[in-house]
């Protein structure tokens, strides 16, 4: 009988088999690390599916932590912006309302609104050093108005489409350890607002008049800065109201009142201003001040309280 071994080409004599058969004993014995593991491919594109998710992805964050602090709350709206992500603007709004511990009182003046696209305009209201657990910048105070007034209108008139608001991008200060500058660039971003630019003021314009074309809202302040009382309005607001004139027949315009006492925000909507393409855009803005105004405490009307208001 001739044996396996002594035949042309097979047992320990051919390379082939000789592989196989260790490579067998590998696999069976137990007492040896086995090599060949159909599991390894599966853990590795887990771990780079990990690596990728966490921690810079705000994505995976939101889905494993909620901020604790509203630095945290603008450091993860800031890295979305870096991912290109979109997130819920009334989400993030109440969280931010919620860490600052501070609650809405919306306090509408109005019996109804006019279906259409509504142009909100609310005071620029910001608290006085002592009430504020910050100092400069007041930017953050924005972002209360902004809330305020978006939360406020979404509870009380159940408007589902996003008030796009028109806010001014500002250079980045390095320097800030709060970065609220670079959260409210961010936002531009993250919520699909609208950003202005110097020298391309055009554009901006542009983009406000489309979308009220489409039925979008609109949130734009009419003072510059924040400041505890009502202040002169910007020279550029009614400008920017000639502009949007000349694009659309009419557009409902809504004052808003804000201020804040302790922790509670009230917020006063009025009766929208409806512009039409022959109004006076400064008598206009002028009228608009003083119904905001009307909405505040005395010691708040500022330049627009005088009696003839």
């Amino acid at each position: 009988m001739v044996s396996l071994s002594s035949q042309s080409g097979i047992g320990e004599s051919n390379p082939s088999l000789s592989l196989g058969k260790r490579m067998l004993n590998r696999s069976t014995n137990p007492a040896k690390p086995n090599y060949i593991l159909p599991e390894k491919p599966i853990l590795l594109k887990l771990r780079t599916m990990s690596e990728r998710l966490h921690p810079k992805s705000p994505a995976f964050q939101r889905d494993t932590e909620s901020p604790q602090s509203d630095i945290e709350l603008y450091r993860a709206i800031c890295r979305s912006a870096e991912f290109g992500e979109k997130r819920n603007p009334l989400a993030d709004m109440q969280t931010l309302l919620e860490l600052k511990r501070l609650e809405l009182s919306p306090n509408p003046s109005l019996v109804s609104v006019d279906s259409g696209p509504i142009i909100f305009v609310p005071n620029h209201f910001g608290r006085n050093l002592a009430a504020r657990d910050y100092y400069l910048p007041t930017t953050e105070e924005s972002f209360i108005s902004v809330a305020a007034t978006t939360l406020s209108v979404a509870n009380l008139f159940q408007i589902d489409e996003k008030v796009s608001w028109v806010l001014k991008k500002l250079p980045p200060n390095r320097l800030e350890y709060r970065k609220t500058r670079q959260t409210q660039n961010a936002t531009i971003s993250c919520y699909g607002y609208i950003g202005i630019e110097e020298g391309k003021s055009y554009n901006t314009m542009k983009e406000i008049v489309k979308r009220i074309k489409s039925g979008k809202h609109i949130g734009m302040f009419a003072q510059l800065k924040p400041h505890h009382e009502l202040r002169h309005i910007n020279p550029r607001f009614p400008q920017m109201l000639e502009i949007i004139q000349r694009g659309i027949e009419c557009v409902q315009i809504m004052p808003v009142s804000i201020y804040i006492e302790g922790n509670i925000i009230n917020v006063m909507l009025s009766k929208p201003v409806v512009m039409s393409k022959q109004d006076d855009a400064l008598v206009l803005t002028e009228r608009i001040m003083r119904i905001v105004a009307k909405g505040l405490p005395d010691n708040l009307q500022g330049a627009y309280g005088s009696p003839s208001g």
